[in-house]
């Protein structure tokens, strides 16, 4: 695999994973595992125990969320 990479994707996946380590994914994930096998009784889904990642606010709503505050 890496030797049909070239060097910008290569850079490009090495800062990817710096800033966002794949054992991090994997420690979430067997944490939300482990917190579904002992909370969730009724047939609890590990999803329940992930992190929701949300998409950014654009400027526009982040601007009327201020002007709401007002």
């Amino acid at each position: 695999m890496l030797r049909s990479m070239s060097s910008t994707e290569l850079d490009d996946w090495y800062q990817f994973h710096q800033e966002r380590p794949l054992q991090q994914d994997a420690l979430q994930w067997q944490l939300a595992h482990i917190a579904a096998g002992t909370h969730g009784v009724n047939g609890g889904k590990a999803d329940n125990y992930l992190p929701k990642i949300s998409k950014p606010k654009s400027i526009k709503d982040q601007i009327a969320i201020w002007k709401s505050m007002v």
